[in-house]
Order: C-alpha cells, then structure tokens, then sequence
C-alpha cells in the first residue's frame, strides 16, 4: 500500500511538473517516408494510435503516397515507390517485480528474474519495411533482430499483403498474413480501433492487460502449465486470410486463421474463424472520435505443434474507444469486456484462449473488463495514463499452503479473481525517442499468500517498468 501511495504522488508530481518540459516532438515510422507526412497526421497524441487520416491511409492499404513523393511507373499497373520505405525501432527495458525468487540448484549461479530488477539492452530491435506494391496492393513486414526471436521463429516477426479495392466509398479486398511475436493475434490481418483488439495501436505497450481485455483473454493467454503468473501468458500466434471491407462509417473484417506462425516453418490449416464488425460513425457526438465494435472467435485448428491434435479457438469481445480533445488536452478513453470458455479439464482438446487442462476443481471461465485512459498534459508532449481491470482468471483459487512459500491446494469450484491498477506516463526526450514508465499493482483472491504468484519462484503482484523507445 505504502508503494502504491508513493506512485500516486509521482504521478500528481508528473502532472504539476510536464508544462515546464520543451516543445512538442513527433515519431517518424517508415510509412512517414511514403507520405511525406509528420506522424501526427495519422496518430493521436502519439505513434501509434490512430486518429481518422491514420484509419483511412490502413483502409487503403499502404497505398497513398505524397504529393512530392516520387514513384516507378509503368506497364500492367507497375506503380511503387522511388526507395523502399524503411525503420528500426529499438527498445531499451528495466523490469522489477516484488516476488521472491527460487533457490539456485546446487552448483548452479541464480538466474536472472525482474524480482531483482532485469535490465535489457535492447529488449527489441526490429527492421520494418512497407508500403506499395501496385495502386491497390501494399505490404508490411517486421523482421525482429534480437535473439528472442531469432531463435524461435525466426526473424520473420510479422507479413502483410493487402489486396484493397477502391469502391466508391468503400474499400473492399483480402489480406493474407502471418504474425508470431508482439501481442496481435489474428487482428493482426485488419484492425483500426485503439482499444487492445491489437497491441500495435494501443497507447501503453508495457501493460497491456491492465487497460484492455482482449489482451488479458484473447491475445495474451495464461501458459496451461498453470505454473505462473496468470499474466505471463501465450502470445497467440496467427496465420491466415482477412476478408475485409471498411467505410467512414465502419470496418467488417472476416478471417480464416489458425494459432500458428506459418513463416517460422509450421504447417497446418486456416479452419479457425474470426469475425470482428465496427462503427466508427462521424458526428455521433460532436468533435469526438468513437468507435465501438465486437470480435468473435470461433471453431478450431489442427496444429500439431500446440501439443494436441486439435484446439479449440473460442472467445468474443466487446470493446469502444473515445478520442477527443479536451479544451487544449488530448484524451483517449477505451472500455473494453472479452470472455474464454474453458472446456472440462479431462477433455483433450481444450480452448487455446483458456487452456483449463492443469486447472483442478472444474471447468472456469477466462473474463475481463478493463478501462483505459491517457491524457496529454503537455499535447504532444508527455501525457500521463490509466489502466484499471476486473477479472476473472480461469484459475481456481488457492487454500492454505502446508508450509511459507509453497503452493497452495486449489479449492475446487472456485475462479480466482485477478483485478489490476496501473498508471503511467510517457515523455518525449526529443523526436523519435520516447521515455515510459508504469506502475502495476493486481490483487485479487489470485494473488493470496499461498498463491504461486507470492509463493517462492512467483513474481508477486506489482510490477514497474521503465523504458526507453527510438525509431529512424
């Protein structure tokens, strides 16, 4: 508690403090070379939420280019552009968590855990590519360059291909895709809404879970061992095709996909499905931004490589955003609510969202609800955030354990909650390098004394982060 009420006062002293920093400062990502556009034109408050211009320029696949901006034109619809569009992004972390670490096996030094504090230089590097490949075709491809993924599925992070036809007032096309690493899931294939469908335009990208739901149940979802905090998960892979058509008014996106990473080398079938419908209706209410929608997974995959013959992918969302500014500060605020079933522990083939195969005591469902907001103390700038979530954890409840620091026996019938408190901050240092720093405090009956999360080896229930962004 004393902890908490210390980041209150940090974050009272961030709001009293930021109007004395310097002048606004803007990311530059490789699509900013295609357009010739500052990053605020299609981001609000900053990289990488998107403002309207910004779901417009994604609707088209990649595809505009700027006024001065030169391209190859010729024959059979040749029309790319003069230089290939290019980033690197590059992340530097420091982690503290306030568990209590196992000890060493005999002979062996302790290995590294955030519940000492764990510094990564760089946590990621990453080389983006993307833009036009006809007038109404366009890509994006990320290649992660750290060893984290070098050495598990390649430097192949994530691929897109959008096939987008200009109809009118409408957009309409197909986008073949693959992504592993990065919180995405199969949203991944299309998604314009802020609210967590996809980690790519949410406002915080250390605390994922703690503002939106879909990335506690559907993206980030717990490992099946159970023997972990419930918010180190899975990060779902996905491959697939997304047929999508978007408006001023909207987006339908339909996918055939399966949890699976198809450029690391697995095989299998697209016969999962997804289904995600929005509005983003202009002038709902005046000068405000909104978009509400839902997303339903449903059916299941064939994907050896998870362990079972089969797997279940079954899960839906509800979510909404709402992006204005207040007097002269940026607000975005995004609500969101996501529920797994969980299947009967004996049965093999169980939900990928909320795998309940080492759960004892009965099936439980995974949900959430999660609020989220930032406000822009000092517009473009610095801005100050909150993420508050409800959950239930799929997880049954512990009792007392028989002895300190060991696990407790679950009570069956039970469905742990896991509730979660975060607030943070960003700054710009100067453009394309930006500074974050959070604080999440969970509690909940998930994180009782004889829980694994307060046992010995857990990571307790707070977290801080603070890290350093910079792109070129």
């Amino acid at each position: 508690m004393v902890t908490m009420i210390k980041w209150v006062f940090l974050s009272l002293a961030l709001l009293i403090t930021v109007p004395l920093w310097p002048e606004e400062a803007n990311a530059i990502p490789a699509f900013a070379r295609q357009t010739n556009l500052e990053c605020k034109t299609c981001h609000f408050q900053h990289y990488p939420v998107l403002n309207k211009y910004g779901r417009d320029f994604k609707s088209q696949g990649f595809t505009m280019v700027g006024e001065n901006s030169q391209t190859i034109e010729g024959e059979n619809h040749l029309s790319i552009p003069m230089v290939l569009n290019a980033s690197v992004s590059a992340s530097v972390n420091y982690q503290r968590t306030n568990g209590t670490n196992a000890a060493p096996a005999a002979g062996k030094v302790p290995a590294d855990s955030t519940n000492d504090g764990l510094l990564s230089i760089p946590q990621s590097i990453r080389l983006n590519l993307g833009g036009r490949v006809s007038s109404n075709i366009g890509f994006l491809a990320g290649a992660c360059l750290d060893a984290a993924c070098t050495s598990g599925n390649g430097a192949l992070s994530g691929f897109k291909l959008p096939i987008i036809l200009n109809l009118g007032d409408f957009n309409a096309g197909a986008v073949p895709f693959s992504y592993a690493q990065g919180y995405a899931g199969v949203g991944y294939g299309f998604e314009l809404l802020n609210t967590g469908a996809v980690a790519t335009h949410t406002f915080n990208q250390s605390d994922l879970p703690s503002f939106s739901a879909q990335q506690y149940v559907a993206v980030n979802s717990p490992k099946s061992a159970r023997a972990t905090n419930a918010l180190s998960g899975v990060n779902i892979a996905a491959s697939g095709i997304a047929l999508i058509a978007s408006h001023e008014y909207g987006f339908i996106n339909f996918t055939k996909w399966q949890p699976s990473h198809l450029a690391g080398g697995t095989n299998g079938n697209p016969t999962s499905n997804y289904i995600r419908l929005a509005a983003t209706p202009p002038g709902l209410v005046s000068n405000w931004d909104i978009g509400f929608g839902t997303q339903i997974w449903f059916g299941s995959s064939a994907v050896t490589t998870l362990g079972a013959p089969s797997i279940l992918t079954e899960a839906f969302a509800l979510d909404a955003q709402f992006l204005h500014d207040v007097e002269r500060f940026p607000l975005t605020l995004v609500i969101s609510f996501a529920k797994a079933r969980g299947s009967d522990p004996l049965d093999p083939v169980q939900n990928v969202f909320n795998d309940q195969s080492a759960n004892v005591g009965g099936s439980m469902d995974r949900s959430s609800i999660n609020f989220g907001a930032e406000l822009g103390v000092l517009p473009g700038k610095a801005t100050v955030q909150l993420g508050v979530r409800f959950a239930n954890s799929g997880v049954n409840e512990t009792g007392p354990s028989t002895a300190p620091g060991v696990l407790g026996t679950p009570v069956s019938g039970t469905n742990a909650t896991d509730n979660d408190l975060m607030v943070g901050a960003t700054y710009e240092l100067m453009q394309n390098v930006k500074v974050t720093l959070s604080f999440s405090d969970s509690y909940g009956s998930y994180y009782n004394a004889s829980s694994f999360a307060e046992t010995v080896g857990g990571k307790g229930n707070q977290k801080i982060v603070f890290g350093m962004d910079a792109g070129w």
